[in-house]
């Protein structure tokens, strides 16, 4: 996984009703290391979507898909 802090095995029933895999929620990444860990989840997991502020994060948003700023 990316460095910094991740929460793995995120539960809701309809999660685990459909059979998909648990969320994967990463935090506290620095930003130049942002767009290179969301391409590292995307590898391993598929689709990755990313809620950032914009101001460091355009380059990870546009590597998401979606990309949310907020």
């Amino acid at each position: 996984m990316p460095p910094g802090r991740y929460l793995v095995g995120f539960f809701h029933p309809s999660v685990d009703a459909l059979g998909i895999d648990p969320p994967v929620v990463l935090a506290e990444i620095l930003p130049g290391e942002k767009a290179a860990a969301v391409e590292r989840v995307q590898a391993r997991r598929g689709p990755v979507a990313m809620v950032g502020d914009g101001i460091n994060d355009p380059p990870a948003l546009g590597q998401a898909g979606p990309g949310i700023p907020v």
